[in-house]
């Protein structure tokens, strides 16, 4: 209990975002993909939904996508025009194979089932995919909401496509460095085809990069296999032939990293779906940093029986739907009252749940969880329920019953992932307010009452910043610090927000959860203190710069590599007049200078700043020339000096008072 009663130095607070949004409406309010007006934003999505592959059934589409060591497992999505969504169902409802998946002493972060290809034959839908160090595993279902059928197979086969071929069934799979193979399957798709063997059917070029996330079909005379490569600056190919086992061809089908306002990152990683019409489409995702891998659709042209993704070479940011099916837009769900006998398909635990140890019944209207066994600390506890967050940014609120803790335990809401933060109670001589910051406690807070208590989450996926609050007389107030919120692929997931309890000293405790409120924030719509913060590497042009692993505790990316010259033009995220501009930097040598410019290279010289050396240490150096900034207004960072071993993180604007 060491680490939740000692309080480090507090950080200097600001008002929450939250005490601004009070009147933010519902959900459709916020990202919503569908625009009303016959046409669709990307992302579809704008949640972890990674290693999307959609298929068409009849006049429906549905979409399975990887959630790891996430349960259950597999989510399986249903939507009438490609670009609504809903959860329909799960192929993995428990993963027990190996007590790994339990969190029993062990556990399996970044593990469980990943990659998974989706199809549909002869009535049956079909979802396969491989378990690293256990192999592959076939799921067989006749509805996708299930139930589902598992078999393992003695055998491993990375990033599988299937594919049903007159008769026959092949996965396409292939591990990193080691080509791409061809496994024949029987008939029924339960197992390897008597005598069967891998067929290495292409080996890619070197110079190409590993090429993964095979996804396999049948068009026409040609055997397809879309691949991608370059990892989250990635690039989409498509291999083809007329003969399952090759030789194939490749083409290039998508390189376009560079053309987003707000991330970096390319598409990669998906599949190709038609409409009933004959038109193609393809799905696939980008990495977002903090809130995941978030899917876009972009259309399909055939030329010379190639698909080529987006227009132009180009992704789409808006384009026409499908088709006009939906008159009133959806999106998942999300927020829970708890009232119903079952738990919304939204919510899913991290590793397998105890059955026993959590309940809708005990306390109708609430959800009780049961401390389950002795842990260190949130990562270890067991049956910690969690939903996605969601960008740009989203709010989650809930009541905390925590009368009936025992002493040593700690209950709360989280935004969960490796790096985390918390609010939540603890039970020691009496109850502490505590917010928590990857372990350590941040500011601790003696309650006089066991009254439940109203806690409240602010994910920001813009800055990538996660805030916390409690309601005090009707009133919200925040506690701890600012807590960094990262993409790590220790969890292989993005952030989430988490209910958990769980005990440090002995079992028997529990606590009751209710009235879990979900908000979106509206697209468009970011107070000050939201978006305060940039990050360099999310530029939406640039000359000469490299991004780079960010190599202290803050994590993420950094722009390095600078020359005399180099520039990156950003979105300023905020409009305002006398503006300070703080810079995160790291600077090995003296003689640097910096220009700010408005709306580019050749803009109009806002102010000019020299950055002292730092040596191997990062500081914070503040413009003090004050900048005005209106709304949409670009700002061009210009790089002056002979000094490759400038490195500049993120920027930051403060308004004087």
């Amino acid at each position: 209990m060491a680490d939740l009663t000692r309080s480090n130095s507090m950080f200097s607070k600001k008002l929450l975002v939250t005490l601004l949004l009070a009147a933010v409406p519902s959900v459709l309010s916020a990202w919503v993909a569908d625009n009303g007006d016959g046409t669709y934003s990307n992302p579809i999505l704008w949640g972890d939904y990674p290693d999307p592959d959609p298929i068409r059934v009849g006049d429906k589409y549905y979409m399975v996508s990887t959630s790891m060591h996430i349960m259950p497992g597999c989510p399986i999505m249903e939507s009438p025009d490609l670009v609504n969504w809903k959860t329909v169902g799960y192929a993995v409802r428990d993963f027990d194979e190996h007590p790994d998946f339990r969190l029993d002493g062990s556990e399996r972060y970044a593990g469980g089932p990943w990659a998974a290809s989706l199809r549909y034959h002869e009535g049956k839908f079909y979802v396969c995919f491989n378990v690293n160090r256990m192999g592959f595993f076939m799921c067989i279902a006749d509805d996708p909401a299930g139930p589902w059928k598992r078999y393992r197979f003695d055998k491993d086969m990375h990033d599988p496509g299937l594919l049903f071929d007159d008769g026959k069934v092949y996965v396409a799979h292939g591990r990193p460095n080691k080509g791409i193979k061809v496994t024949r399957l029987t008939d029924d798709a339960t197992a390897i085809y008597p005598g069967q063997e891998d067929q290495l059917v292409y080996q890619n070029p070197k110079d190409w990069g590993t090429f993964e996330g095979s996804h396999f079909y049948k068009i026409g005379e040609w055997y397809y296999m879309c691949n991608t490569w370059g990892g989250k600056w990635g690039k989409q190919t498509v291999l083809r032939s007329k003969n399952v086992y090759g030789p194939y061809e490749a083409k290039q089908i998508l390189d376009d990293g560079g053309n987003f306002i707000d991330y970096p990152y390319g598409l990669h990683q998906g599949g190709l779906v038609d409409t009933p019409e004959g038109d193609w489409w393809f799905i696939m995702f980008q990495d977002r940093d903090a809130v995941g891998r978030v899917p876009h659709l972009l259309p399909v042209t055939w030329v010379d029986d190639w698909p080529l993704l987006g227009v132009n070479g180009c992704t789409v940011h808006h384009w026409k739907k499908p088709n006009q099916i939906v008159k009133e837009p959806f999106v998942p769900a999300t927020g829970d009252d708890f009232e119903k006998e079952s738990l919304g398909l939204q919510w899913q635990w991290n590793h397998l749940p105890v059955a026993e140890k959590w309940s809708l019944k005990e306390r109708p209207g609430w959800m009780r969880l049961h401390s389950v066994g002795v842990v260190e600390n949130i990562h270890q506890a067991r049956n910690t329920l969690t939903q996605r967050v969601v960008g740009p940014a989203c709010s989650a609120e809930v009541t905390l019953d925590f009368s009936n803790l025992a002493t040593g335990d700690v209950a709360g809401l989280s935004i969960f992932q490796d790096q985390h933060g918390y609010v939540g109670i603890t039970k020691e001589e009496g109850f502490y307010l505590v917010m928590v910051k990857d372990h350590e406690v941040e500011e601790r807070i003696p309650l006089d009452s066991s009254e439940p208590v109203r806690l409240k989450a602010v994910f920001d996926g813009i800055a990538d910043i996660g805030t916390f609050a409690y309601e005090k007389n009707g009133e919200w107030v925040s506690i701890g610090c600012e807590v960094p919120l990262r993409f790590k692929l220790s969890h292989f997931v993005g952030n989430r927000f988490a209910l958990f309890n769980f005990a440090t000293n002995q079992e028997g405790g529990w606590a009751d959860f209710d009235e879990f409120d979900f908000t979106p924030l509206p697209s468009g719509v970011y107070p000050v203190d939201l978006r305060n913060r940039t990050e360099a590497e999310h530029f939406i042009a640039q000359s000469g710069v490299q991004i780079e692993s960010c190599d202290d505790e803050d994590g993420g990316y950094m722009i390095g590599d600078w020359d005399h010259h180099d520039w990156i033009l950003l979105e300023p995220w905020i409009a305002g007049d006398d503006l300070r501009l703080e810079l995160r930097v790291k600077n090995r040598f003296r003689r640097v200078k910096l220009r700010l410019r408005s709306g580019g290279v050749d803009g109009e010289i806002l102010a000019v700043a020299d950055v002292p050396a730092t040596e191997e240490e990062w500081q914070t150096v503040t413009i003090e020339e004050p900048l005005n900034l209106s709304e949409g207004q670009k700002l061009c960072i210009q790089f002056r000096g002979l000094s490759p071993g400038f490195k500049l993180n993120y920027l930051k604007w403060k308004k004087e008072e």
